[in-house]
């Protein structure tokens, strides 16, 4: 359970008086020449000396304004954070209101739930956050972790939800928007990693990821996906966040930073939808709810975006403090989710709905903040880890009621059924293309062809030269589950019959539709409904005969019960054909069974087709037949080839490894191109080299480690070296930059 303790205060004549009001605790702050809140004189004789020499003269306030500067500027010395965070503690709080606290709370959580006036800029400015039992010795319980929220208060906040408690099903929506190329990378990479850590520990989080997102395609996505949670990731300031702008926005100009989406329009987008706001917001950007540091900067000053959102009617949301380092980013995200989806529960109050699990954001929040802490291998190194605030609707509890929170070991249960265990080079323009596919496809016809374009490999002597089309169709079945679909996937190994017929093509699109239904049976048991057997009325249609018309009947009729087992799951089917180009006569047949007999629909809807094949393939029939297709006006073709030569073709590859890796933020550029100069050697563009050649990919990336061009993407230490390679491979790193 969860403490909240409010800690409230009000401007006075030499200060600010401050109140615990459910403890009958008082004390008034003084305050220094440049705005900072000094601790009662009365305590000073009880404090450190480093601290009392800090704050004893109220008219020089020098050393701890640079103090201030040095610890937001991420520029500060060893022991800076410590003293920082010591004299948050002493100041607000002082050792006599902290041992009442925690008599009080027991063994319950303590949330300090700070409240003031949002125009009281000098004290939100400060970085709460920081007193950290890591770093302020007297909070060290040795129980549950101390969290600090944010509270805005309720009268400024008309928009809010009054509800005391947060009640939602966890359906987060990513957004990374604008921004250049190697920034795109590591939003990309924070994305990747936390689905990684989640799939490590047996489980899965509900999402969808928009990537170089326009305004326009967050709102088809919001109304569509209807998220609960909206996490942004890229750049900003305290006022705005930059999405890519839409083709109106770039050619009215002055948008080459990318679209400056304000308070207004974010919720404008998000109400303008048409669906309920989301309950959480989380603000990955630099300064989204920072205030300004300077007395100076306050003459035309305008709340934070993380406040107005608040304000707006969001009741919970995440800002960062200041510019904030991206491996902060990346382990604050995956530990923050990790903890909404697998933390003990708090307990639940006599008469809880079942399924219904209480998880404290706040607790997530500081867990977050722990697990950057731990990453940075230390609090000496950096402040970064504390720059993630939680801002709440005082009406509000931290203590949010998920919904469904048990379907995420059933949901990574489902995809694992369908993505093999093997590295995959990105592809993230296409996959952004398969998935705006998935959204729009709503016409009588709905298909979606991805063809190797390949026609001749590099080295005929390798059997094992391929592009990645079976990954690709695996990687779109994946992003279509996290879209509400249930995959009816037919992708038949190399040793198995490919179907050459149009009943072997329906006993084969049977078998899918029964391993379809079998990845879903965990959730389809925990909402406590039947999947019906798969296709009983297809073997009793072909009893009767094997013309194609009676086998259209059949699939039709096995299709409307797919569908309907998919919406008690509230899914829509979907189907996958890889190797299409190797179906013989069954390719022309498909066609027939497309165009002329509509198998691919169900519910008076399209089930959306997906369809991959590759131009080596020497089956004549096949290939005239799907290039035919291809031109039909219903068909949208996506064409793909070898990997290009960056970076991002190896992300998903480093994420793989143990321990997971990315590019490190302070990578030297001479080196990091010739690391990438020394992989792409080793692929020439062919992904299946990234399995036949892994282990001296690999071997490159460790020594790549060893030189700081990349590092671990969980932050956790480093065990043991770089396994030692040829001197032809160490002497380009090595030397230079």
């Amino acid at each position: 359970m969860s403490r909240r303790f409010v800690i409230s205060a009000s401007s006075a004549p030499e200060g600010w008086d401050v109140a615990c009001e459910s403890l009958g605790h008082r004390r008034a702050l003084g305050r220094s020449a440049r705005g900072f809140p000094l601790p009662p004189e009365v305590e000073l004789p009880g404090l450190p000396d480093d601290l009392r020499a800090l704050v004893a003269s109220p008219a020089d306030d020098r050393d701890l304004d640079h103090l201030h500067r040095r610890i937001t500027a991420r520029i500060h010395g060893q022991g800076d954070v410590a003293r920082y965070a010591r004299y948050l503690f002493f100041t607000l709080l002082g050792s006599e209101l902290w041992d009442r606290m925690v008599a009080e709370a027991g063994q319950d959580t303590i949330e300090l739930g700070l409240r003031w006036p949002t125009a009281s800029w000098e004290l939100g400015r400060l970085l709460w956050e920081s007193m950290h039992e890591a770093v302020v010795p007297p909070l060290s319980r040795g129980g549950p972790v101390t969290t600090v929220t944010r509270l805005i208060p309720a009268s400024e906040a008309p928009g809010a939800a009054a509800a005391q408690q947060v009640r939602m099903p966890l359906r987060v929506l990513f957004v990374i928007g604008s921004s250049p190329q190697d920034a795109k990378l590591r939003a990309g990479d924070e994305y990747l990693a936390l689905l990684r850590r989640l799939e490590a520990r047996g489980t899965a989080l509900s999402s969808r990821l928009l990537v170089s997102a326009t305004i326009d395609d967050m709102a088809h996505a919001v109304r569509d996906y209807r998220p609960t949670v909206v996490h942004f990731i890229g750049h900003g300031d305290q006022q705005v966040i930059y999405l890519r702008p839409t083709s109106a926005q770039a050619s009215a100009g002055g948008a080459e930073e990318g679209f400056a989406c304000n308070a207004g329009a974010l919720l404008g987008v998000l109400q303008g939808a048409g669906v309920e706001l989301p309950r959480v917001l989380v603000l990955n950007a630099c300064a989204s709810s920072g205030q300004p540091a300077y007395i100076h900067a306050q003459r035309a000053r305008t709340e934070p975006l993380a406040v107005q959102m608040v304000q707006g009617g969001v009741p919970l949301v995440i800002g960062m403090a200041a510019e904030v380092a991206d491996p902060a980013c990346r382990m604050f995200t995956a530990r923050f989710y990790e903890a909404l989806l697998t933390a003990p529960p708090a307990a639940a109050p006599a008469g809880q709905e079942p399924g219904v699990v209480l998880v404290d954001i706040a607790q997530a929040a500081a867990e977050g903040r722990r697990a950057a802490l731990v990453g940075f291998h230390g609090y000496s190194n950096t402040a970064d880890w504390a720059f993630p605030g939680l801002l709440v609707d005082e009406r509000v509890s931290a203590t949010v009621a998920l919904e469904h929170r048990s379907e995420a070991v059933h949901l990574q249960q489902a995809l694992s059924r369908y993505r093999s265990n093997r590295p995959f080079c990105d592809r993230v323009e296409l996959l952004r293309d398969c998935q705006e596919w998935l959204r729009a496809g709503k016409s009588l016809r709905s298909v979606l062809m991805l063809i190797d374009r390949v026609e001749h490999l590099k080295n005929p002597d390798d059997a094992e030269e391929r592009y990645g089309k079976t990954r690709l169709i695996e990687q779109v079945a994946a992003q279509a589950i996290h879209q509400g679909f249930l995959p009816c996937k037919l992708s038949l190994s190399r040793t198995q019959s490919i179907p050459k017929s149009s009943k072997e093509l329906a006993r084969a699109l049977a078998s899918a539709m029964r391993v379809a239904r079998n990845a879903f049976q965990g959730l389809a048991r925990l909402r406590e409904v039947a999947l019906l057997p798969p296709a009983a009325s297809l073997e009793s249609e072909q009893q009767g005969g094997d013309d194609l018309r009676s086998i259209a009947r059949a699939l039709r009729a096995d299709f409307e019960q797919l569908h309907k087992d998919a919406a008690k799951l509230d899914r829509a089917p979907l189907v996958l054909l890889d190797d299409a180009h190797r179906f013989g006569e069954a390719a022309s047949d498909l066609v027939v069974l497309i165009e002329e007999h509509a198998v691919f629909s169900a519910g008076g809807e399209p089930i959306p087709l997906v369809i991959a094949w590759s131009r080596r393939g020497e089956d004549r029939i096949a290939k005239e037949a799907l290039k035919e297709l291809g031109e039909k006006g219903y068909v949208r073709p996506l064409e793909f080839g070898e990997i290009e030569e960056a970076f991002s073709a190896y992300r998903q590859l480093m994420l793989h490894l143990q321990p997971p890796l990315v590019v490190s933020r302070t990578a030297c550029p001479e080196k990091l191109r010739e690391t990438l100069r020394l992989m792409h050697g080793q692929l020439q563009g062919v992904p299946s080299r990234l399995e036949t050649r892994k282990e001296l990919i690999v071997y490159g990336l460790q020594l790549a480690q060893s030189f700081g061009v990349v590092e671990r993407a969980d932050g956790d230490p480093v065990p043991g070296g770089a396994a030692p390679l040829p001197g032809s491979l160490v002497a380009p790193l090595a030397g230079g930059g």
